[in-house]
């Protein structure tokens, strides 16, 4: 913490004899925070990158990837992120890491455009008990609605063995 403060004082050209608790005020109440300074930093980047017209395929993909992560049809609210239990799932990519790192800070990201996943209308991950080993499963099996599991008729799609579901 020392280099830190030091860093401040020269920052804001401060002489260095100048106590340390007039630099830990209320102005900067990150400064024992480092996690937090840097997350707060890449939020720019991030809102950049999201925000950019030129980029828009990639932001796109970007948040393809978020809700495939999450396991979510569609854009995953600020509550459910800071709910998410991350032990349960796959390993998540920067930005979905980044996202809920935001989301715990109170920042949220809204996306200009449609990001629905079509193909069903409920989310598996929301109506059966799940863990890394049923995600791998459901992963290998592409399913991502529960509708992939039965149809309207209530015939089963695939079979209960090719699941794999260990509940």
């Amino acid at each position: 913490m020392k280099l830190l403060k030091k860093i401040f004082k020269h920052k804001l050209k401060l002489p260095t004899t100048t106590s340390d608790n007039i630099i830990f005020n209320d102005l900067f109440p990150f400064n024992n925070n480092l996690d937090a300074i840097q997350v707060i930093s890449h939020l720019l980047i991030y809102n950049y990158i999201l925000n950019n017209p030129f980029l828009d395929y990639i932001t796109q993909q970007i948040i393809i990837n978020i809700q495939l992560d999450t396991w979510l049809p569609w854009w995953p609210s600020t509550q459910y992120l800071i709910s998410l239990d991350q032990k349960k799932y796959l390993s998540f990519t920067t930005f979905t890491k980044a996202l809920v790192k935001f989301a715990h800070m109170g920042f949220t990201f809204t996306p200009s455009f449609d990001t629905v996943i079509r193909g069903g209308n409920k989310a598996i991950i929301e109506q059966i008990p799940f863990n890394r080993n049923t995600l791998t499963s459901w992963k290998r099996h592409l399913l991502l609605f529960k509708d992939q599991l039965v149809n309207i008729d209530r015939i089963y799609v695939k079979e209960w063995k090719d699941i794999n579901l260990n509940l």
